[in-house]
């Protein structure tokens, strides 16, 4: 099973959803407007290297005008959200959550928010081990443990909103 990174899976995920080829430019779009809300945007030429990596890897189908996901690129897509690790990153969380979000396969979202459920239980464990261990270690230890346990829960709490 192949790893993707956030922006391959957003793009595949885009991509995923959608009956028709898209341009190039309007994947740009897309995905900048999707990551605009936790992120900075993209550039061009990140995105248009990465639709060329996806392309070479067979995982959309490419020409001058247009682009569409592959058979491959489903599959990569699908094992992806269902089966790889979860995210070491909040952000990469986040941008995993607007994935599955965009998803219109019930059996690939159901899946996808089971394990990043699983995800945000586990780190819900390890916030709390560390709120509770080492208690005097400082002012700045315990406001950034106390920031990642609050990380925690609210990734859980959306989590469990957009999967109702």
């Amino acid at each position: 099973m192949r790893l993707l990174n956030p922006l391959q899976t957003l793009i595949l995920a885009n991509l995923y959803q959608r009956q028709n080829p898209i341009s190039r430019y309007e994947a740009m779009a897309n995905l900048n407007e999707i990551t605009s809300l936790i992120s900075h945007p993209y550039s061009p030429g990140a995105v248009y290297h990465c639709i060329k990596g996806l392309a070479t890897d067979e995982m959309i189908n490419l020409n001058h005008k247009s682009l569409n996901i592959s058979a491959v690129g489903q599959a990569a897509l699908a094992a992806h959200l269902t089966q790889s690790p979860p995210p070491a990153s909040f952000l990469y969380t986040l941008y995993e959550i607007l994935a599955i979000q965009s998803i219109n396969d019930p059996q690939i979202k159901n899946q996808g928010w089971q394990r990043l459920k699983v995800s945000m239980i586990k780190n819900n464990h390890t916030a709390e081990y560390l709120a509770h261990s080492d208690k005097e270690s400082g002012n700045l230890a315990a406001a950034l443990k106390y920031c990642h346990q609050e990380l925690v829960r609210s990734l859980s709490r959306i989590s469990i909103e957009l999967s109702a």
